[in-house]
């Protein structure tokens, strides 16, 4: 990474997945320990969505000038985020969201950009998107109204064609 020193390790995200992805988050941050070379940062995100800055615990924003920022001060406690590893599993991370957010600050990141996020997390595009391109995918069926007595019966009918294929 000829991009700089201060990698910014970013996780949480207050989702059903945190615990998950505190430990992307710790193997990162043990790879990178053992190049003896970057000062590593996290930033958790919270279930309120707020940022905190592990060490010191300290509520903080990421500003346009790539620094991470005391909440009530607005003094930068970095001063600069050379590359940030996401390591959020679900939404703000892998939606395209958050990557949005360091592609508009003009910060690089490790992972998929934004486009590429957004359509993989939405299971149902990505099934069209390949199909369009003629790459084999399982089929599928796509349920607009769990609630629509007619939807369920189609929904039984097509459970029952592949369960008797497997």
């Amino acid at each position: 990474m000829s991009h700089g020193n201060n990698i910014l390790l970013i996780f949480g995200g207050g989702g059903n997945e945190h615990d998950v992805s505190v430990i992307s988050k710790n193997f990162y941050k043990a790879n990178l320990k053992q190049k003896n070379k970057y000062n590593i940062f996290e930033v958790e995100i919270k279930k309120d969505r707020t940022w905190e800055l592990k060490e010191p615990n300290r509520a903080i924003y990421l500003n346009s000038n790539k620094q991470l920022c005391d909440q009530l001060t607005h003094q930068p406690l970095v001063d600069r985020i050379d590359y940030i590893f996401p390591c959020i599993h679900g939404a703000p991370g892998e939606t395209g969201h958050i990557q949005g957010l360091f592609e508009m600050f003009g910060i690089p990141y490790f992972g998929n950009g934004v486009e590429v996020s957004a359509l993989c997390m939405n299971k149902i595009s990505t099934k069209l998107w390949l199909q369009h391109l003629n790459i084999p995918i399982v089929e599928f069926m796509v349920l607009t109204n769990a609630h629509d007595l007619q939807e369920q019966q189609l929904a039984k009918l097509f459970f029952q064609q592949y369960k008797s294929i497997a």
